[in-house]
């Protein structure tokens, strides 16, 4: 699910979020549901809703988010760490170096600005 634009009621900042982790039950694979939720710049009638280089680095970078979120596979919950009822070390529940290296890895495709 996608929700590039801002709207009244509407957070500010971008941010990825899972609806569903991923999980197996009974040895059916449970395939997570993830959204990215963003607030880029809209379009108007003279001029089209395209990206600057910061929303670009932005989107690819809680794109990286939604990938570890989509294709992460845990076998073992039961090797999870849980931290105040919240499961770490499984999917994207992972320490912050862990969780944010993805996303940050991801965003260095669109390279240094250019000014």
């Amino acid at each position: 699910m996608l929700d590039f634009h801002p709207r009244k009621g509407k957070g500010g900042g971008a941010w990825m979020t899972g609806f569903r982790e991923q999980s197996s039950e009974n040895g059916t694979r449970i395939i997570p549901v993830v959204s990215l939720v963003m607030n880029f710049t809209r379009e108007t009638p003279e001029r089209p809703s395209l990206l600057s280089h910061s929303e670009m680095n932005t989107f690819l970078h809680e794109f990286g988010h939604a990938l570890h979120g989509m294709l992460t596979d845990c076998s073992y919950e039961s090797l999870c760490w849980h931290q105040n009822g919240k499961a770490r070390f499984c999917g994207t529940a992972v320490a912050d170096n862990g969780e944010l290296g993805v996303g940050e890895r991801v965003a260095r495709f669109t390279g240094p600005r250019i000014t």
